[in-house]
């Protein structure tokens, strides 16, 4: 027959090593009635020392938490990065290739119809 102490380390082992304090407070409730002979004074008496629960609990620091990305405070910060002016109220285009842009024509006026009236060829 299994030791009292064996015994707690397997009930241990089965609830997947929590903390003492956790499964302290879950034989307090009653959560844990079908496990035989199992009381918070056995559990104080042998305590099971498991590397899993100490692995488990570990309190390690959290990586990625700061990032590395530059935050902009403007939508207009590409523009803002190429030329090194202050951001203005007014949307700006930024010309997508270096070719120049073709000069606005100004609009043709149509000419006006020169109706003429019809002659009548001689008899």
């Amino acid at each position: 027959a299994p030791t009292m102490a064996e015994r707690v380390r397997f009930f241990h082992a089965s609830l997947f090593s929590p903390a003492l304090s956790t499964l302290e407070t879950a034989i307090k409730r009653n959560f844990l009635t079908s496990f035989p002979a199992f009381d918070t004074k056995l559990l104080r008496k042998y305590p099971p020392l498991s590397t899993a629960t100490i692995k488990g609990h570990l309190h390690a620091k959290q990586h990625g938490l700061r990032s590395t990305k530059k935050t902009y405070s403007s939508p207009n910060y590409l523009y803002q990065m190429q030329t090194n002016q202050a951001p203005s109220a007014a949307p700006t285009i930024i010309p997508i290739d270096d070719e120049p842009t073709p000069p606005s024509t100004p609009a043709l006026k149509p000419k006006p119809l020169q109706h003429s009236k019809p002659t009548l060829a001689p008899p």
